[in-house]
């Protein structure tokens, strides 16, 4: 009895500690939608706070945020990302939008999202390589038939 109740104790202080409350605590997982609006949030905020000299990036931000280097962040690191290191107040993204998010990212339920769960959310609605190449591709391909043209003449 007195294992089990220590077990129990633990338990729920590592619950506590991971914030898997946060997924009893009656808030609904975001949907794809508000995914991607949150998504382009944090995008444009992450920009805003970026050095002018060094090109934003998720991983670079996660990795900063991931102070132990375990690959993983906890509920509690995410929010302190959102709030100090993005700028984010919550009259902009409230605390029950970033818990739905949480829940969204954390399908699991394990209290912890990997740098894979976090750039898949940062790369929703973001152009992607094959857009902006297939655009470089148009535009040269454009411009080789106007200078041919010009070298016809």
């Amino acid at each position: 009895q007195r294992n089990r109740a220590a077990g129990d104790a633990v338990r729920a202080e590592k619950d506590m500690r991971r914030r898997r409350d946060v997924a009893r605590s009656g808030v609904r997982p975001a949907d794809a939608a508000e995914m991607a609006e949150l998504s382009a949030i944090l995008r444009d905020a992450h920009r805003a706070t970026s050095p002018p000299w060094e090109s934003p990036s998720w991983f670079k931000l996660f990795r900063r945020v991931d102070v132990n280097g375990s690959g993983l962040i906890s509920f509690d690191e995410f929010a302190k990302m959102v709030r100090s290191l993005l700028k984010l107040p919550t009259s902009l993204l409230s605390e029950s939008r970033l818990e739905a998010l949480w829940l969204a990212l954390d399908a699991d339920g394990s209290g912890l999202i990997s740098s894979g769960e976090f750039g898949k959310l940062m790369r929703i609605g973001a152009p992607t390589p094959d857009s902006a190449s297939a655009s470089r591709h148009f535009v040269y391909g454009r411009n080789r038939a106007a200078g041919d043209a010009v070298r016809a003449e």
